[in-house]
């Protein structure tokens, strides 16, 4: 049993982790998880997600729209929505960086 605490599964663990996401500590306090950075994080990664899964959803209504020049301008203007909004939430990214480059906190994100 005291292999686990004592250099065997979660040292490995934190090697891999410190790899992977090396600003969140394997055993980290859910206040240190819900830090202001970790969910200015989670929220962009999430808009990533909602990006991509609403681009592949108009393309494929794009895909499948058989000639229909009605769905075909339905898909195009999702697309094109999908891109305004990236657009949007990489602008507010690169305000919240410069926001916080003047608060002298600049590697929070």
């Amino acid at each position: 049993m005291n292999t686990i605490a004592q250099g065997g599964v979660l040292d490995k663990l934190k090697d891999v982790q410190g790899q992977i996401a090396p600003n969140i500590p394997v055993d980290a306090t859910i206040g240190e998880l819900l830090s202001a950075t970790n969910i200015i994080a989670f929220v962009f990664f999430l808009a990533g997600a909602i990006f991509l899964f609403s681009l592949l959803n108009a393309a494929w209504t794009y895909v499948t729209s058989s000639g229909d020049p009605k769905k075909i301008a339905e898909a195009t203007q999702r697309i094109l929505n999908v891109f305004f909004g990236i657009v949007i939430v990489l602008a507010s990214f690169v305000i919240v960086r410069i926001i916080l480059a003047v608060l002298g906190l600049p590697g929070l994100i």
